[in-house]
């Protein structure tokens, strides 16, 4: 514990959420528990043993605290005032998402809404209330909506379907987790109007995230032809509404869908990036590192500030200021701490698959890749470095991180989507570069669209012929039999048994190789 604290209290904190979700423990006497645990540990500090011990039931106590606090339904809530059928309803409330233009199926130009709702209801029988409710905004009859912006409106308003007797997923109840309690639609026919714009510091800078966003999109879609314009958009800006369902399919078959999901692999080729250009321009290396910080705060807001996108945010910040103030960087207790600070914030982060496999993969790679690179570097890489050996050295590093991610995400895979994919260990030899390739080419068309827009078209060109070079790979891999296979849901329990085995597995030969190196050390000593 001592040497990795905030990796193990996030765990702990953690194992409380999961245990309050279970049903563990009621509000009361979660409560009970953690005020006389805290009592006790600051009775017994001078007792290391009993003190440490009484800090992990702490941590977990508040894990259930946090867990209960947060999924407490508000006294005022609007699904009190809401039914299972529809019904039409005034609601007065804030625009709290980037509300997205895009055509339906029957190419009705619509926008998303998210709202957190003031008010339900006029006159005499108006209600203040709070909480959010999402739905459709039909834009023939009316003008563009944007972020920030106070609407009140007449709609069809109800709650969430309830899918659980279906197909097993519980929709109300998943909505409900992200405190949404409510379902719209406002048609062209409903009155609707702003009644207020923008206010505050923090609305203003996320609006002009959001307007760069949007600048960024129409660039694309107008320099790039599709698909390969929404692959860029999934990639860059993290929107996949308008991805053809074709090339998700692709994606998802030959296990190469993370490659569209903002995550640590586009942050890093981001951040390296915007290193290479400030240096460039000679700029002090402490200087280009809070430049490098301001920026990827502002890509995480304008992206959505999604998981992963914050996960992979906040680890690359604090490594940028630990670097920044000479500190000792280690990385377990760095994927702790944003660990424990997006469940402090979320805890029903815990159901999220993407949470999930974001910081499952980035464990994985931490563990094991580098046991699996210095194995087969002192076998197979011995003596002289040739050109030959310092190409097979890369692939090889390279295959162990592929193989690592997998094994991070393959058995949350199975279980929420009931698919492995085994082949994407080698797909990724090829996907992973060109993904990094249309990033850093993506980030330097933006900014041309800035700076230097006489290279936007050349740009574009070399984004979309990247994306194509992609989408043809994947499918000579998908035809070649480089796909995935469907498992069953009632075998998900022998994966995470394989999982937990395979990591305790790898934790030996660590711990064996250590001892192992440090007695050849006394040896030679």
């Amino acid at each position: 514990m001592r040497k990795y604290p905030m990796f193990i209290l996030g765990l702990l904190f953690c194992f409380g959420i999961i245990l309050s979700a279970k049903g563990f423990l009621g509000s009361f006497f979660a409560g009970i528990f953690f005020l006389v645990t805290t009592i006790i540990f600051l009775c017994t500090l001078n007792k290391k043993v009993a003190s440490h011990f009484l800090l992990i039931l702490i941590v977990v106590g508040a894990g259930m605290l946090n867990h209960i606090f947060y999924n407490t339904i508000p006294k005022k809530c609007i699904s009190k005032y809401l039914s299972n059928t529809k019904e039409n309803k005034f609601i007065i409330g804030k625009i709290v998402n980037d509300p997205v233009f895009f055509r339906d199926r029957f190419y009705q130009p619509k926008q998303d809404l998210l709202i957190e709702v003031f008010q339900i209801g006029q006159g005499e029988t108006a209600k203040k209330v709070s909480g959010k409710i999402k739905g459709t905004f039909y834009l023939e009859g009316h003008t563009v909506l944007k972020y920030g912006q106070t609407i009140a409106f007449n709609c069809q308003i109800s709650l969430p379907e309830n899918y659980s007797k279906n197909d097993g997923f519980d929709y109300r109840k998943y909505l409900f987790r992200k405190k949404i309690y409510g379902v719209f639609k406002i048609s062209s026919s409903d009155k609707m109007k702003v009644i207020e714009e923008l206010k505050g510091v923090r609305d203003v800078v996320k609006s002009k995230a959001f307007y760069l966003k949007d600048l960024f999109r129409q660039k694309i879609q107008i320099y790039i032809t599709p698909p390969y314009s929404e692959i860029v958009i999934a990639m860059l800006l993290g929107d996949r509404q308008n991805l053809p369902e074709s090339i998700k399919t692709l994606f998802i078959n030959t296990g190469t869908m993370h490659v569209l999901a903002i995550s640590g692999l586009h942050v890093g080729i981001i951040c390296a990036v915007f290193f290479l250009m400030l240096k460039i321009l000679r700029l002090p290396y402490k200087g280009r590192i809070v430049i490098v910080v301001i920026l990827l705060i502002l890509y995480a807001i304008m992206v959505g500030a999604r998981a992963s996108v914050w996960r992979a945010s906040m680890m690359s910040v604090m490594v940028l200021l630990g670097i920044l103030y000479d500190k000792k960087v280690n990385i377990l207790n760095i994927i702790g701490l944003t660990f424990w600070i997006m469940l402090v914030i979320d805890p029903n982060y815990i159901y999220d698959p993407g949470f999930i496999m974001s910081y499952m993969c980035v464990f994985s790679i931490v563990i094991t890749a580098p046991l699996f690179f210095n194995l087969g570097k002192n076998i197979f890489f011995k003596g002289k470095k040739t050109l030959i050996k310092r190409i097979s050295l890369w692939v090889w590093e390279s295959l162990t991180v592929s193989f690592s991610a997998w094994v991070g995400v393959m058995p949350v895979s199975a279980y929420f989507f009931h698919i492995i994919t085994p082949a994407s260990i080698l797909v990724n030899l090829l996907a992973v570069p060109l993904c990094a390739i249309i990033v850093s080419l993506g980030i330097l068309f933006f900014i041309s669209i800035v700076l230097l827009k006489p290279l936007v078209a050349s740009l574009a060109w070399l984004v979309q012929l990247m994306c194509g070079l992609l989408v043809e790979s994947l499918k000579k891999m998908e035809f070649l039999g480089l796909s995935s296979f469907s498992v069953s849901e009632k075998t998900w329990y022998c994966l995470w048994i394989f999982y937990v085995f395979y990591f305790i597995i790898i934790w030996n030969i660590r711990f064996f190789m250590r001892n192992s190196q440090r007695s050849t050390e006394n040896t030679w000593k």
